[in-house]
C-alpha cells in the first residue's frame, strides 16, 4: 500500500522495486495507492498541525502516542535480502 498518488517518485521506485521481488521470488508482488483505513481512522483527530500543537498534546496526555518504524521490513532490508542489484 502506497500513500502517494501515481506517478510520483514514490509510486515509480515502489513498482520498480515489487517487479524485481516477483522476478526474484517467482510470485506477483504489486504496489498499490491509497490509505490503510485503519491509518485513516487514526489519523482523524491527531493534533498534527504544527510541532508545537504535538508538543503540547503529548505533554497533555502521556502515554497516549507511540512511534512505529519500519525496521527490518523496510524495504532496504528486504531488497538487500532478496539481493536485487541497483538499477
Amino acid at each position: 500500500m502506497l500513500p502517494f498518488p501515481s506517478g510520483t517518485a514514490p509510486d515509480i521506485v515502489g513498482r520498480l522495486i515489487a517487479q524485481k521481488l516477483s522476478d526474484r521470488f517467482g510470485q506477483q508482488f504489486a504496489m498499490e495507492q491509497g490509505r490503510c483505513q485503519r491509518c485513516a481512522d487514526r489519523n482523524k483527530n491527531f493534533p498534527r498541525k504544527t510541532l508545537p500543537d504535538l508538543m503540547a498534546y503529548a505533554k497533555r496526555n502521556p502515554k497516549t502516542l507511540s512511534h512505529a518504524s519500519m525496521g527490518q521490513g523496510g524495504a532496504g532490508p528486504v531488497i538487500r535480502h532478496a539481493k536485487i542489484e541497483p538499477m
